[in-house]
């Protein structure tokens, strides 16, 4: 699917236009502009009053939107990502909670991420991005992403201009593939399958030579299914007197520690037991959707959070299934590197 582009205005505007990739997922949004990227939670905390202190957070930010394209949020702010935890940590919302968070929050997101990369007056940006259903959602998405937005970060007195354009949404995974295929990992002549284990959901896809997208099929209750979980698991509610943080739980699974936050309780032995259920419940129905396709493709590939879970790299090989290092960031590297083609195919 592909967006035309907003003509914005030109006061503040860069001249040089970046390609960028954007991928809005269910458990963390990544944004890569230019060879930077950065990675931050799906949260976003709306603030409609005074605030203390801005929370400091390497993967979060505060945003307080001035004017722009976008009329409904002028003199509207707020925390997204780590910053939006720190605030509120049961109220702040997660992207995966609303059926259409990732267009409704798109642009809050993306602002967010870009407060997370070193400060500068303005970027001009050109955009890949990804959605699941881009047929259904990518105008919509687009058109809440594209134009001029005039922000705050983190509660500085300087303005930063940003421009958007949009060149394109494809669908979830396509950027992955180009990774894939840009690290040897898949050979673009040939069929492949595609495992993608989100936070919200699991998808696999099947894409012909050259990455056309051949089938897909989305089956609920990605990683998050396996933190509420050990949230809800009776050792977690005799050890801490409550369900656990979920956010947490996320946090340790991430850095492969399994600490629960600063207190002494390391939840390893629940993470065990709860591990094998999940990957039964989710990754046998994923095959399951491709199975079909299994002996005409030449490889199958995972990436996404859950293709990161300590021990599932293990099992996904005895399966056949190759992991590509830094699974989360797969697709959106892919996603700028669509962008530099079409802006060097434009020039």
């Amino acid at each position: 699917m592909t967006a035309t582009r907003q003509k914005s205005p030109e006061a503040g505007k860069s001249s040089q236009c970046l390609p960028s990739g954007f991928d809005p997922g269910n458990g963390s949004a990544k944004l890569r502009v230019e060879g930077l990227e950065t990675r931050i939670p799906s949260l976003i905390q709306p603030v409609h009053g005074e605030i203390y202190d801005i929370p400091q957070a390497k993967n979060g930010a505060y945003i307080t939107y001035h004017s722009g394209t976008r009329k409904d949020l002028e003199k509207t702010s707020w925390f997204v990502g780590e910053s939006a935890y720190l605030y509120s940590p049961i109220n702040c919302q997660k992207i995966v909670d609303d059926r259409v968070g990732k267009v409704k929050f798109g642009l809050q997101i993306l602002l967010g991420a870009l407060g997370t990369l070193p400060m500068r007056p303005s970027w001009h940006i050109s955009l890949v991005l990804s959605i699941q259903d881009a047929k259904a959602f990518g105008k919509e998405l687009a058109e809440s992403v594209a134009g001029h937005h005039v922000i705050g970060i983190n509660g500085s007195s300087a303005v930063t201009h940003v421009d958007a354009d949009v060149l394109a949404v494809r669908e979830e995974g396509e950027g992955a593939i180009l990774t894939a295929a840009s690290t040897a990992t898949i050979s673009p002549k040939d069929q492949s399958i595609l495992i993608d284990l989100g936070h919200g959901t699991s998808i696999s896809s099947v894409f012909a030579p050259g990455g056309k997208l051949i089938k897909r099929t989305v089956t609920p209750g990605g990683v998050s299914a396996l933190v509420d979980a050990i949230a809800q698991n009776l050792e977690t509610r005799r050890q801490l007197a409550k369900e656990g943080d979920r956010h947490l739980i996320r946090l340790a699974l991430e850095d492969g520690s399994f600490q629960y936050g600063h207190s002494d309780w390391n939840f390893r032995n629940v993470y065990n037991s709860e591990l094998q259920p999940w990957v039964v419940a989710n990754l046998a129905n994923v095959l399951k959707a491709v199975d079909d396709y299994r002996e005409s493709s030449a490889s199958i590939v995972a990436i996404g959070g859950g293709s990161m879970l300590p021990a599932i790299s293990q099992l996904l090989t005895k399966q056949g299934i190759a992991t590509l290092t830094d699974g989360c960031m797969a697709n959106v590297r892919g996603l700028e590197r669509i962008a530099n083609i079409k802006l060097r195919r434009a020039a």
